[in-house]
């Protein structure tokens, strides 16, 4: 039994030294391996960074208020420059004599600003008006966008003016005892050119009313 046991202990023992040759063996090759990646790291050359961009600066992007805005295009003095151009461009969409007429004739309390004689296609009611303005839009919105290109100006297609608003200043400006005169509403359809300065922005008015024509009624 002691020849058995002995023969057992024997046997362990090389299991035991054959599994820690093995291992010294695989260790070996593992030191080697982080060895020579170690020499590859020290050899090549260092990859400069991407350099970082730098974060963009919203503050140039906040909206200016309209004070702001007129401001930095010179205030009322670099305005006051363009008064008699103003004063010419708007004569040519004015009849005073017609105006002078309209405003003998004024026997009601004035409810709006506007007094001038609109010469719209007349309709019978709102939607009738808003079936003109769709049909209107597409070539309004093309003629205004080319004048945009030529006149150095950012085109702003806007949207259809809300009915209830509509119909709400309708019954408030053009309300008499006949009726509403929904066809002296002319904002169903609108877009704005913007320009970067004072000389554009009149340079511009004057292109659009030469695109425009007679069809322009009323100018401020």
């Amino acid at each position: 039994m002691r020849a058995a046991h002995a023969a057992v202990e024997s046997r362990d023992a090389g299991l035991e030294a054959r599994l820690h040759a093995r291992f010294e063996g695989q260790l070996e090759e593992l030191r080697a391996q982080v060895a020579a990646l170690e020499a590859r790291l020290t050899q090549e050359p260092t990859k400069p960074k991407t350099p970082t961009k730098p974060k963009h600066d919203n503050t140039t992007l906040e909206p200016l208020s309209y004070d702001a805005a007129f401001e930095q295009l010179g205030g009322q003095a670099a305005l006051d420059g363009y008064r008699a151009r103003s004063k010419a461009l708007i004569e040519r969409t004015r009849d005073d004599a017609l105006e002078k007429e309209l405003a003998d004739l004024q026997m009601t309390e004035r409810r709006g600003f506007s007094t001038a004689l609109v010469n719209q296609r007349f309709v019978e009611d709102l939607d009738e008006l808003y079936d003109d303005a769709r049909r209107a839009m597409p070539g309004f919105f093309a003629t205004c966008q080319d004048l945009a290109v030529k006149t150095q100006a950012t085109f702003h297609a806007g949207a259809e003016k809300c009915s209830t608003r509509a119909r709400m200043k309708a019954l408030f400006k053009y309300k008499d005892c006949t009726g509403v005169a929904y066809h002296r509403l002319t904002d169903v359809v609108r877009c704005t050119l913007s320009y970067t300065s004072l000389e554009l922005l009149y340079d511009g008015f004057e292109s659009v009313l030469d695109a425009f024509g007679d069809h322009v009624k009323e100018a401020h």
